[in-house]
C-alpha cells in the first residue's frame, strides 16, 4: 500500500508504528497482553511526533492524549474519537489496518520502533522481548504467565537517565579543584563502610557511580561478602537493594540476622538450639531488618534485562544508595543467541551492572567466580582468574579478590583470611588481612591488624 504523503525509504519504521499502534488497543482489549505495562512504557518512551507516518502520527496524538487523560483505549472507544479528528479516508485506512494487526506484528513492530528511538542497550531488549512475543504467538502460547516477564524486562525509563554529560577543561578544573580543597579539609565525600576499616582506608568504600566486584573461588564466600556488604549498609541506615538467583528471601534474612545478632544459622535451625540470652538478641536484629530500608529482589528469570527494569522500578519510588547483586555469573544477556559465546554475554551482563551504578547514581557490588587455576598456585588468587570474561576486570572501578588460606583447616573457628585489591581505579592496591568467622559466615576486620 503506497502513500503519496509518506516518503518510501520509511517503509521500515511505518511497519514497527502500525504495530506499536496496535499493541497500544490489543493491550487494552486483551489482559493476556496487559495495558498495565504497555501504556506506562508508550507514554515514557514515544511522542506523537516521534512516528513517520502521517496517519499513525495522528492516531498516535489522539491515543497519547487520552492516555494522559486516563481514558480507556480499545478498538471499540477509541475508533470513533480518532474517526472525529481524522476525516481523510486514506489516512483512516491506514490506521484501520494498524489497530486490526496480528500479535506476531505488534510484538515485531514494537521492537523495531524503540529500536529506532532509543539507545543500543535499549534496541537489545525490546527486539528480544519482540522475538519471544512473536514466538509466543506462532506457538499459540500467548498467556499472562509467559507474556509478563517479557514486558517487565523493558523496565521503565528513567528521566534523563544515560544522557551523558559534556565538560569543558575549565569546569573539570575547577571541579577537581573543589573536590581536593574538600579532601584536605576531610569533607570529600565517603562511601558506604565496607565493614573493614583497612579496605575502607584503602578505597573510600562503596561510592557513588562505582561498580565492585569480589572474586572468590567456590565456597570461599562470595555471598557471605554481600551479605556482609548489606549489613553495614541496612545498619548506616542506607537504602539498598539486593538481587539475588542464588538464595531465597528467607535464607537471606537468616544470614543477615545471624550476622547481625552473632547468632549461627545452625543454632536458629537446631531444636532448643538457641539459648534465652540469645532470643532478644535475634529480636531486636529482625526489628532492625524490619524496619529499614532493604529491598530483597528475586528475579524470575537469569536474564539481566529483567533486573534492570526491576531495578529502573525501585529507583522511582526513591534514590537508591546501594545494589547489591549475587552473583555475577548467575546472569545472562538478553541480547545473546545460539552463537553468542559466554565470555561475550558475562560482557555484557558487566556492562549492565557498570551502567547501573552511572544511571542509578549508586554503587553497585557484585561477586565473580573465579576459575578453578586459582587453586593450582600457591600465591593466591589473580584478576585473571575471573572466570569467562576479561571484560570484567575491564568495567570494574574496583576488584577486590578473596582468599581463605586455611579453609581446609578443621577445628579452627575463624581464619585469617585476605583480601586483595587487585584493581583499585582511584587509589593503592594490595592485600588485606581479614578474618573469616565460620560460625556466623561472615568476612570481619582481623583481630591481627593489617600487614
Amino acid at each position: 500500500m503506497n502513500d503519496p504523503k509518506n516518503p518510501p525509504s520509511a517503509a521500515a519504521d511505518w511497519e514497527a508504528e502500525k504495530a506499536v499502534i496496535a499493541l497500544l488497543v490489543t493491550s487494552a482489549s486483551n489482559p493476556e497482553i496487559g495495558s498495565a505495562e504497555i501504556h506506562p512504557e508508550f507514554l515514557a518512551c514515544f511522542e506523537a511526533e516521534d512516528f513517520t507516518h502521517a496517519a499513525y502520527r495522528k492516531a498516535a496524538k489522539v491515543i497519547h492524549r487520552e492516555l494522559v487523560e486516563g481514558r480507556p483505549i480499545d478498538l471499540v472507544s477509541i475508533q470513533p474519537v480518532i474517526w472525529a479528528e481524522v476525516a481523510d479516508e486514506t489516512d483512516r485506512s491506514w490506521i484501520f489496518e494498524a489497530m486490526t494487526c496480528s500479535v506476531g506484528d505488534v510484538a515485531h513492530g514494537w521492537g523495531a520502533l524503540v529500536a529506532r528511538l532509543d539507545s543500543a542497550r535499549r534496541v537489545r531488549e525490546l527486539r528480544l522481548a519482540a522475538k519471544e512475543i512473536t514466538r509466543l504467538a506462532e506457538e499459540g502460547e500467548i498467556e499472562d504467565a509467559t507474556l509478563q516477564p517479557i514486558l517487565e524486562r523493558l523496565g521503565k525509563r528513567r528521566e534523563g537517565a544515560n544522557r551523558g554529560r559534556t565538560l569543558s577543561g575549565r569546569k573539570g578544573a575547577m571541579e577537581l579543584l573543589e573536590h581536593i580543597e574538600l579532601a584536605q579539609s576531610g569533607k570529600a565525600e565517603k562511601g558506604i563502610s565496607t565493614g573493614i576499616p583497612a579496605l575502607d582506608r584503602q578505597t573510600r568504600g562503596f561510592l557513588r557511580k562505582h561498580y565492585w566486584v569480589f572474586g572468590a573461588r567456590t565456597s570461599v564466600g562470595k555471598t557471605a561478602v554481600m551479605i556482609s556488604t548489606i549489613r553495614h549498609a541496612v545498619e548506616a541506615g542506607m537504602n539498598v537493594v539486593f538481587v539475588t538467583l542464588e538464595m531465597d528471601g528467607k535464607r537471606i534474612v537468616q544470614r543477615l540476622a545471624s550476622q547481625m545478632s552473632a547468632i549461627p544459622v545452625s543454632a536458629m535451625e537446631e531444636e532448643r538450639g538457641m539459648t534465652a540470652k540469645q532470643m532478644p538478641r535475634l529480636a531486636a536484629s529482625l526489628q532492625t531488618i524490619r524496619d529499614s530500608k532493604l529491598t530483597l529482589v528475586e528475579p524470575s528469570s537469569r536474564d539481566i534485562s529483567e533486573t534492570m527494569g526491576r531495578l529502573r522500578a525501585e529507583s522511582s519510588r526513591g534514590q537508591i544508595d546501594l545494589i547489591v547483586v549475587d552473583y555475577l555469573q548467575k546472569f545472562k544477556s538478553s541480547a545473546g543467541n545460539k552463537n553468542t559465546t559466554r565470555q561475550s554475554e558475562l560482557a555484557d551482563v558487566s556492562a549492565e551492572l557498570q551502567s547501573a551504578a552511572k544511571e542509578f547514581n549508586c554503587c553497585v557490588v557484585t561477586a565473580g567466580q573465579l576459575n578453578r587455576g586459582a587453586e593450582n598456585r600457591d600465591d593466591g588468587p589473580r584478576l585473571s582468574d575471573l572466570r569467562e570474561c576479561g571484560d570484567i576486570e575491564q568495567d570494574a572501578d574496583v576488584v577486590v579478590l578473596l582468599d581463605r588460606p586455611d579453609m581446609l583447616t578443621h577445628n579452627l573457628k575463624v581464619e585469617e583470611a585476605e583480601m586483595n585489591v587487585a584493581k583499585n581505579r582511584d587509589g593503592a592496591l594490595g592485600v588485606i588481612r581479614a578474618d573469616f568467622n565460620r560460625s556466623l559466615m561472615m568476612w570481619e576486620e582481623s583481630k591481627g591488624g593489617d600487614f
